[in-house]
């Protein structure tokens, strides 16, 4: 008789945990926000930037936000920012329960690079919003019952190359008194302005926002050495044409300006398109 008792005891025992755990599932499953819920209003204390190499370690970014309201009591809940770009790519960033965030020049100018595509010197033109989510082991995926979404906010990046300095790249650059001047000896790196390799054509180099001055030469070189040089051919000059391997001859800048620069190291072409005058 005991033993029947305490069969039935552990019997019961076990058909009440297998009924609290499958109510909680469902009233996770079944979770509708309060029709009182307000989203979190998502604030950012500049809406354009200039990123800085020179101050890649120094806060560039402060975003802050109001605690989201589901309508009633709830324990933790998460938030997590959505970048959307005009190409409708998005990325999104899991930021943890707080109200705040700031990102440097170097880890916002990476994440733009990195995650939604863009390149060095682009113009990163965003939408941004903040997403508020009751955080449930169960039910884990953002939806319209766990999830509260603030309005998006234009943000408008003008970007950098933080990843290496320039003297410490190496690939194809540019010098000349028409860029950063002459370099003085092997030592002078930082006068070659280098450029980036496309990741999907291996010789193909490009640079956005180089600043050239009108009536002064350039000239493409490698690895910051006049072992392998290019300049003007006697068929081409500024501001386009197909470059002569250690010619004795630079090319002569036609006007001041912000220039594109791409530069193919196996068919020689160049071009110099001038985008903006020299600020």
């Amino acid at each position: 008789m005991k033993q029947i008792k305490k069969y039935l005891s552990w019997a019961g025992l076990s058909l009440l945990a297998v009924s609290l755990l499958g109510s909680c599932k469902d009233d996770v499953d079944e979770l509708r926000l309060s029709s009182s819920a307000k989203a979190p209003m998502l604030k950012v204390d500049a809406s354009q930037l200039d990123l800085d190499a020179k101050k890649a370690d120094e806060p560039a970014l402060v975003l802050s936000w109001t605690k989201a309201d589901f309508g009633f009591s709830n324990g933790i809940t998460n938030y997590i920012l959505e970048f959307k770009t005009a190409k409708g790519k998005v990325e999104r960033l899991d930021l943890g329960s707080g109200l705040k965030h700031t990102f440097t020049h170097k880890q916002l100018n990476s994440f733009a690079i990195d995650k939604l595509g863009f390149e060095a010197y682009d113009v990163a033109e965003l939408k941004v919003s903040l997403i508020a989510r009751l955080y449930s082991k169960v039910n884990y995926e953002l939806n319209t019952h766990n999830s509260l979404k603030s309005k998006p906010i234009d943000l408008k990046l003008n970007l950098t190359d933080i990843s290496v300095p320039d003297a410490e790249k190496t690939g194809i650059g540019i010098v000349g008194d028409g860029a950063r001047g002459w370099p003085g000896g092997n030592d002078d790196l930082e006068k070659d302005i280098m450029l980036t390799q496309d990741k999907n054509n291996p010789n193909l180099w490009k640079r956005k926002k180089v600043k050239l001055f009108g009536g002064k030469s350039i000239k493409f070189r490698k690895d910051h050495s006049w072992a392998m040089n290019w300049g003007q051919s006697d068929d081409a000059g500024f501001p386009k044409g197909v470059a002569l391997i250690n010619s004795p001859n630079n090319l002569t800048v036609a006007q001041d300006g912000e220039y594109t620069v791409t530069f193919n190291d196996k068919t020689l072409a160049y071009e110099f398109v001038r985008t903006g005058d020299l600020n």
